[in-house]
């Protein structure tokens, strides 16, 4: 079987040239518009086995205010930080941008 990946191009979030993606309400729309409330269902059901994000390299950093209007909800139902990382795959980001999301994703957690 074939690993059925859900990727998730982040640079089309980023506005005109910037080299940072902000904004909560724009991260609030990524999720709307990637589905990932719909994602994280079809995960459950074994549809598909990871959602992957990536990014260009024209990308520098994601902000917080982005992270958080796109996951906090979904990785606040999730709750367990290992069943984030079984579901959400960051492995394609640079150094700098895993770190963003790890640092978020703690902080959803409360870690």
């Amino acid at each position: 079987m074939s690993e059925k990946i859900k990727k998730i191009d982040l640079s089309k979030y980023k506005n005109g040239n910037a080299k940072f993606i902000v904004g909560r309400e724009n991260g609030s729309n990524a999720r709307k518009q990637e589905q990932l409330d719909d994602l994280i269902i079809k995960y459950k059901n074994n549809e598909i086995s990871k959602i992957k994000f990536i990014t260009s390299t024209q990308i520098y950093g994601v902000v917080s205010s982005f992270i958080l209007g796109m996951l906090s909800e979904i990785v606040t139902n999730i709750g367990n930080k290992e069943e984030v990382y079984n579901i959400f795959d960051f492995s394609e980001l640079t150094k700098e941008l895993q770190q963003q999301f790890d640092e978020e994703i703690d902080y959803i957690l409360g870690e």
